[in-house]
């Protein structure tokens, strides 16, 4: 899923230098696992990607949004092709994570 999510994004200029990356990673993993988890997105995601990433969960929410802004300043129109509907600012991360999540899972399948 690394790769999937890298390739994701690249034209974003979001690489695995940022600080967020893996928690966007574990983020995506965990949805993809039960997008339920987003009802709860603290507790369900937020926590668990803390664990795996050894950090605060406030350390997620925080270092994903900026991904998220870093991604809104480079191409705000393919997140909002991504996203498919009109975003009119840039999205939250409970969004972003479902956003990039419906990527991978497309990605993956047109890999196959």
């Amino acid at each position: 899923m690394n790769a999937i999510i890298q390739d994701i994004m690249r034209p974003f200029g979001v690489t695995p230098r940022y600080a967020g990356f893996p928690m966007l990673v574990a983020s995506v993993e965990l949805y993809l696992e039960d997008p339920n988890r987003l009802s709860a997105v603290i507790d369900e995601i937020y926590k668990p990607a803390a664990k795996r990433c050894r950090c605060t969960s406030d350390n997620v929410e925080r270092n994903i949004r900026t991904i998220i802004q870093q991604a809104w300043r480079k191409d705000p129109a393919k997140l909002r092709e991504m996203a498919g509907y009109t975003l009119f600012t840039y999205p939250k991360v409970s969004e972003f994570i479902e956003i990039i999540a419906r990527e991978a899972e497309k990605r993956k399948k047109s890999s196959v």
